[in-house]
């Protein structure tokens, strides 16, 4: 629960930055169509220059959105870029 506090204090935070510059306007269709791409693990890993550790610290902080897709999860390029 926490842990989805967090992440929802973050989300809030960057979304009241963007209102603050006057970045928010309505995206074209191809935009959302084509604005998730998803990292493994390992590219996240390397990417940030980070550990095992420090990547699944990151997760149980919230502070890449993720996805599971069986048993392996995703994170989303974006969430990860705001931390580079």
């Amino acid at each position: 629960m926490k842990a989805i506090l967090i992440r929802i204090e973050k989300l809030l935070a960057a979304l009241l930055d963007e209102f603050g510059k006057g970045n928010l306007r309505a995206k074209e269709p191809a935009e959302v169509a084509f604005a998730d791409v998803w990292l493994r693990a390992d590219e996240v890993m390397e990417l940030l220059s980070i550990s095992q550790r420090t990547l699944y610290n990151y997760y149980i902080s919230g502070v890449f959105d993720t996805r599971l897709l069986g048993r392996t999860r995703f994170y989303s390029k974006a969430s990860v870029m705001r931390l580079r």
